[in-house]
């Protein structure tokens, strides 16, 4: 009976330290979702993309932690500024959900495309398919907003994902468009009702 009650102790002990350490992950699935590395390179876990040199970490404008991902000067295209997130393991047919706090420093014309795209091998082969949000407003410059991109279905035959966040103004360039606490988890609903979420 002691026995028992020992093991009974430890196997609780070993789940609250697992909840915990999940609960610190408020990313998801996502390494680095709070942009704390200063390299946006392959393996870091984002990977600059567009116009090289004009992504960069930022320590001016942060919703938590230190840094964010600073889109510099952000162009009429969504080509011209975006992120490609490390490749992610996902499960076939399954129900995906993205997001990410995003800032503007001028007017609210700028905003946020968010895509993934689902590979049956790692990432040096064609994607199998690829789902993509509409355009999200950045509506209050000047403030951190959520944009989420929610309940998004895996193909049947992926067994890894790639989250892409790219920024645009329509019109007009030349606002800078600042990301941090990207998010991906698997969900059948809002990523504001996971309860790891802030």
């Amino acid at each position: 009976m002691k026995k028992f009650i020992v093991l009974s102790m430890a196997l609780m002990a070993l789940s609250f330290f697992a909840c915990k350490a999940f609960a610190a992950g408020e990313g998801g699935l996502l390494t680095d979702y709070s942009f704390e590395s200063t390299s946006l390179a392959v393996g870091t876990g984002w990977a600059e993309q567009g116009t090289v040199g004009s992504i960069a970490t930022s320590t001016g404008q942060k919703y938590s932690g230190t840094r964010s991902v600073q889109f510099q000067d952000v162009t009429t295209a969504y080509t011209g500024r975006y992120l490609l997130s490390d490749t992610i393991s996902v499960a076939q047919s399954t129900a995906y959900s993205a997001a990410v706090r995003a800032y503007a420093s001028a007017d609210g014309t700028a905003t946020i495309r968010l895509k993934i795209s689902w590979y049956s091998t790692h990432t040096g082969t064609a994607a199998l398919a690829s789902t993509t949000s509409t355009d999200l407003a950045i509506s209050s410059p000047g403030t951190w907003m959520r944009v989420n991109f929610d309940n998004q279905m895996s193909d049947p035959s992926a067994i890894y994902a790639v989250l892409e966040i790219a920024a645009m103004e329509p019109g007009s360039a030349g606002n800078n468009v600042f990301i941090d606490d990207a998010c991906f988890i698997q969900s059948t609903t809002s990523v504001d009702n996971w309860k790891e979420v802030k």
